[in-house]
This record gives C-alpha cells, structure tokens and sequence, in this order.
C-alpha cells in the first residue's frame, strides 16, 4: 500500500510482548532485552492494556533509585 492509504493496523504487532503490572521491574527488563523491544504494554488482571512503559521509563527509575 501506499503510505498515505497504510493504516495503522498494516503496521502493528499482534503478539507483542507483554508484562502485568504487578511484574518485577527485573522480568520487564528481560523481556525487554530477550524481545529486543523498548516498549512494552502493560496489562490488568483481566488481560486488559492498562498503559506502556519505555526503556527511557525504566532507565530513570534505576538512575533515581540506584
């Protein structure tokens, strides 16, 4: 397709790797690094996406606490 007429779901991942939001900080880390991925979605009990966080996210949280 044409950029102009690509839409968004021609371009979205469909089995993106996810992390719970009652995950460690270290297993969001590994997927991170094992996935080769900078963001990554966050998701409820329920399976629902409750938010995303950013390699940046969890750079600046370990910089501010370490």
């Amino acid at each position: 397709k044409r950029a102009a007429a690509a839409t968004v779901g021609d371009l979205m991942s469909t089995d993106a790797p996810t992390v719970r939001a009652d995950d460690t900080l270290e297993a969001l880390a590994t997927v991170m690094h094992d996935q080769q991925v900078s963001h990554v979605p966050v998701l409820d009990a329920a399976g629902k996406v409750i938010g995303i966080v950013a390699r940046g996210d969890l750079v600046r949280h370990l910089a501010k606490t370490t």
